[in-house]
């Protein structure tokens, strides 16, 4: 590429004061790829936008993070080819020493005016997608989700494992914090529901498979039926695991004949969310049956939520600091841990990465927390993290949103790794180290190739960097590209 280049350095963010920018500026003025430097208040702001809206030409933007910044940045560049390197974060912020972060900065800077001098064009397509959602799981947070979808106008299908729809609102009778009637909540969340805005629901179904589409995905479910969607929500709630209290409240709730004392035992690395719903629960029991003896049991060095003490003690509830003794003569409910109730086959088929707790990994957790790694799938409710009822109605509407303004604007499919059939000698490295499931073992009777699967690819290299033949590529930067850099990297030392 013969074209100069126009560098752009943002002075926001702390980056002027831990960064030198004259320095930088006096360095690539003096580069013969470079056509100018310039340095911009704030690069992501509506002044920037007015500034640069005419320039053409190749752009080089030292500023902040694609993850959070990326399409401001695309927009600002419009048509032209840009890289934007990251000074906030892996310089101005992590950086005390003034002399240090700038020559951090230059060099990050060379690699970046390297790699857009030798990276291939950035090609893509938009997106035919059905407006079309499946929605897993029929608890609280995919009836609400459900619903939202369908009164904007999206077709909506359900897939429930269970006979009965309703999750955790079928185990309690009121709703925690509000105090709301579970019943009343599932009826509002179903009503009208099939009958009216016409979403299609299939009970005692799991989700068995899925392959990309023109217009998303292909949908295998377990009773044989085939769905075509353009986006999956995620709604497979939470679960406890050592301890019994959700099933203490389906008994309390469908019975209605509990008889104490009763002991909660807390225990070690409890999530502060099932302290809250047991404290909610022995408000309610304490309602009813106010005669009951009623005792948490907690160990030292745990920490209660706020209030959770002075609530306690308003409704006559006892907390004593220790272990249940083991002649305790009465009913006993355990706290154990929540982890997400994706199962980790369901998760590998849909090719989403779990954390240690079994919840979906987010993109953002702080800035997208309504989406997972690949376009068009989408978490809602205890699948992203154990949440109150309210909350987990509030954060469906969010997702539901989320996936109409998705469809609005008419995404597009980027390039995915390229893979060399005839080098490829089927080792399934490429499958074992990649997170989101992009490349699979094609088998036949010749032996067994990789091919990857572009709507689930991030181009995140792992499986570039890792073919022990070298049969995979990156299709915007190849080898001399990464070359390149690596040489600009020990030119500036």
């Amino acid at each position: 590429m013969s074209q100069k280049t126009k560098v752009y350095l943002c002075q926001g963010c702390e980056l002027s004061q831990k960064i030198d920018l004259d320095s930088l500026k006096t360095h690539f003025n003096s580069s013969a790829q470079v056509e100018s430097v310039e340095t911009v208040t704030r690069l992501c702001d509506g002044a920037a936008r007015e500034k640069l809206k005419d320039v053409k030409g190749t752009l080089l933007f030292g500023a902040c993070d694609e993850r959070t910044h990326g399409v401001i940045f695309k927009q600002l560049a419009g048509a032209n080819h840009y890289q934007l390197v990251n000074l906030r974060e892996r310089c101005a912020w992590v950086h005390d020493d003034k002399p240090a972060a700038t020559q951090k900065a230059q060099t990050l800077l060379s690699m970046g005016l390297a790699e857009l001098l030798n990276r291939k064009p950035q090609t893509d397509w938009k997106l035919d997608l059905l407006e079309r959602v499946l929605v897993i799981g029929a608890g609280p947070a995919g009836l609400a989700c459900a619903r939202s979808l369908a009164e904007q106008g999206c077709e909506v299908i359900i897939v429930e494992k269970s006979s009965r729809l309703g999750g955790t609102l079928r185990r309690t009778r009121t709703v925690w914090p509000s105090g709301e009637d579970s019943e009343e909540l599932l009826h509002r969340l179903y009503y009208e529901l099939q009958d009216e805005l016409h979403v299609k629901v299939y009970q005692e179904t799991e989700f068995a498979g899925i392959t990309e589409s023109n217009h998303g995905y292909f949908i295998t479910l377990s009773n044989g039926i085939e769905e075509e969607v353009g986006a999956i929500v995620v709604a497979t709630g939470i679960r406890e695991v050592g301890g019994n209290l959700f099933e203490f409240e389906y008994r309390w709730r469908d019975r209605g004949d509990f008889r104490g004392p009763l002991a909660f035992e807390v225990k070690n690395n409890v999530h502060p969310f099932l302290l809250e719903t047991a404290l909610w629960d022995a408000v309610m029991l304490r309602h009813d049956k106010p005669e009951e003896k009623i005792t948490f049991f907690v160990p030292e060095g745990i920490k209660l939520p706020e209030g959770f003490r002075e609530s306690a003690a308003k409704h006559d509830i006892e907390i004593i600091t220790g272990e249940l003794a083991s002649n305790w003569q009465g009913a006993m409910v355990k706290l154990g841990k929540l982890k997400g109730n994706l199962p980790s086959n369901l998760a590998q088929v849909l090719r989403l990465p779990l954390d240690s707790n079994g919840y979906l990994v987010q993109r953002r957790y702080r800035i997208r927390p309504a989406d997972v790694v690949h376009p068009g799938i989408f978490v809602v409710g205890g699948a992203h993290s154990p949440m109150p009822m309210e909350e987990t109605i509030n954060h469906a509407f969010v997702v539901a949103a989320r996936i109409k303004a998705f469809f609005d604007a008419k995404p597009r499919r980027l390039q995915a790794a390229k893979i060399d059939e005839e080098a490829c000698i089927g080792c399934g490295y490429c499958a074992a180290v990649c997170s989101y499931g992009a490349p699979v073992l094609k088998r036949s009777d010749t032996g067994s190739k990789a091919r990857i699967l572009p709507r689930f690819c991030t181009l995140c290299g792992l499986c570039v960097a890792g073919c022990p033949v070298f049969a995979i590529s990156d299709p915007i930067k190849p080898d001399e590209a990464i070359k390149s850099e690596i040489s600009a990297w020990g030119s500036s030392k």
